[in-house]
């Protein structure tokens, strides 16, 4: 129900074809599998956009969005 609600096309798509940045995942080298991503519907309320954007986050963007929240903008403290 949420991929019908969320997303372009109802699934994944090629990575390097999901326009936003913030939910582009990571390409690796030549050579190298292509990772999909996800590309969210035109015209998303406020609230369904936060929330499909917190599901199509990438892994990378994930976890740099839950150390700014752990650690704050500086980073890490150790």
């Amino acid at each position: 129900a949420m991929e019908r609600r969320c997303l372009r096309g109802g699934g994944p798509v090629p990575g390097a074809s999901v326009a936003d940045g913030k939910l582009r995942p990571f390409q690796p080298g030549r050579g190298a599998a292509a990772v999909v991503g996800y590309a969210l519907r035109e015209g998303l309320g406020p609230e369904d956009r936060e929330r499909c954007e917190g599901m199509a986050t990438p892994e990378l963007q994930y976890k740099d969005r839950l150390e700014r929240r752990q650690f704050g903008a500086g980073g890490r403290r150790g």
